[in-house]
């Protein structure tokens, strides 16, 4: 795991990665712990896109999206069924392929940016 912190230091130089009994850490304008690779980035690029917009560092409103899928297996061979997921037509997640090639359910979370949420009634 320790091999993709030079890796995730190329990609977010403003931050410093470390992994230590299974948990994530991000520091950076703020300190992001997480219990999984896939939430920290997505905290960090929470993070870095309110950075971008030039917004003062304020408390970040988002919620965090869990899904629990499970892949069909075709005979002996592992499940192949990507997910996109979109919030409010932004896309959080395209083409990701669930891990566990269709044994277990498999439990992935996201964080969505406050500013794609809206409020009021669900609209389809």
């Amino acid at each position: 795991m320790t091999d993709v912190v030079p890796v995730l230091h190329r990609a977010f130089p403003a931050w410093t990665f470390s992994v230590r009994d299974g948990v994530w850490r991000a520091s950076g304008r703020v300190v992001v712990d997480a219990t999984s690779l896939e939430l920290l980035l997505a905290w960090i690029t929470v993070i870095e896109d309110e950075g971008r917009k030039g917004c003062r560092p304020r408390p970040l409103v988002s919620k965090i999206l869990k899904v629990t899928a499970l892949v069909s297996k075709m005979g002996p061979s592992p499940g192949y069924a990507p997910m996109s997921i979109l919030v409010n037509g932004e896309p959080l997640v395209s083409h990701l392929t669930i891990p566990g090639g269709g044994d277990l359910p498999q439990t992935c979370v996201f964080a969505v940016p406050g500013r794609w949420l809206r409020t009021g009634r669900r609209r389809r």
